[in-house]
This record gives C-alpha cells, structure tokens and sequence, in this order.
C-alpha cells in the first residue's frame, strides 16, 4: 500500500501498532530528516500521533509487511524470506 497517495486510518495505524506490538509513537521514523525539520522533538499521546501520521504519512517507519494476522516492520530485503 503507498500509505503516502493512501494513507491508513488512525484506527488502521493502533490496528498495525498492535499487530507490530509497538505504540503509534513508535511507528514514526523521528530520525528522519523531514520529520526533525517540521516536527522537532514532539510529544504527544497516541491519539495526537495516529492524527500527525493520519496527515503526514511519510513520516512513518516503512517498510512494513503484513502475513496473516502479524506485521514485521523490515529493515532490509532479505528480511522479507523470513516472514
């Protein structure tokens, strides 16, 4: 899914942070540079953050597969023939 053209849902993304069994502020990339230069050092609840990436999904660590009911957040293609 290009959540970037189609961005989740909040309920979508505290669906996929269960699944991945993080909090929705872990699903946000905070070491990219396009967040640090519009975001800085935020803190918010989790509501206030499914809402921030609901408007700015790019700002979400990606990429993200789905299989069945788990979700594997993958740092590197070979990660992939693992799930």
């Amino acid at each position: 899914v290009d959540i970037v053209n189609n961005p989740l849902t909040e309920e979508q993304l505290f669906e996929l942070a269960n699944m991945l069994n993080l909090t929705i502020s872990e699903l946000v990339n905070r070491d990219d540079e396009v967040f640090m230069k519009r975001f800085g050092d935020l803190d918010l609840d989790d509501p206030d953050w499914a809402k921030l990436i609901h408007k700015n999904p790019e700002i979400m660590k990606t990429p993200i597969v789905i299989h069945g009911d788990k979700a594997f957040l993958i740092s590197s293609p070979n990660e992939v023939l693992r799930v």
